[in-house]
């Protein structure tokens, strides 16, 4: 079997090292990258659909563009608003060349008024938590997850159960197919 290459639909490193530390647990061998492309949906998507959505075109458009993938990965962050507050989440779509589709939703958690009231104005997350944290790229380190739960979770974990559970089609593929 060649060494399988992972595509990764974004250049944030927190999002190409997570997926590094699961995949090598399965395919020790295997290459990731990080491709700079679009998700196809607004850079804070508000809804659970465009947040999927936007996962799998991450996915879909990492796996055409980089030459020799065997995968696409795409991961992205969205909020919802509903009766009870904002909800913050992300969803991880992994696609290979057969189009086999492998799809997980992280956890989810409650942001704080604040923030919700900012993002409701207009804001996307990450300026809202710099605002509200007084911290600069928290996407690029622990996330808002780590900075609400004083470090003990931080966003490449929230994001590692998920690229698992995205990758079971394809780690039982006599299952799925």
């Amino acid at each position: 079997m060649k060494t399988p290459t992972f595509a990764v639909g974004t250049k944030n490193k927190i999002k190409i090292d997570a997926v590094g530390s699961v995949v090598k647990d399965f395919y020790p061998d295997a290459e990731v990258v990080g491709v700079d492309i679009s998700s196809g949906v607004d850079s804070q998507p508000k809804t659970n659909t465009d947040t999927k959505n936007g996962a799998i075109n991450r996915a879909k458009n990492a796996l055409s563009t980089y030459s020799g993938a065997s995968y696409g990965v795409g991961l992205e962050s969205g909020v919802e608003f509903r009766d009870d507050g904002l909800w913050s989440f992300g969803w991880v779509a992994i696609v290979d060349q057969n189009d086999k589709l492998g799809l997980s939703k992280t956890i989810e958690f409650r942001l704080p008024q604040k923030i919700a009231e900012l993002i409701k104005g207009g804001m996307e997350q990450g300026q809202a938590d710099a605002l509200v944290f007084k911290r600069e790229d928290s996407g690029e380190k622990e996330g808002t997850v780590g900075l609400l739960t004083k470090g003990k979770v931080k966003r490449a974990g929230v994001f590692s159960q998920a690229i698992i559970f995205a990758l079971v089609p394809f780690l039982n593929s006599e299952y799925y197919k």
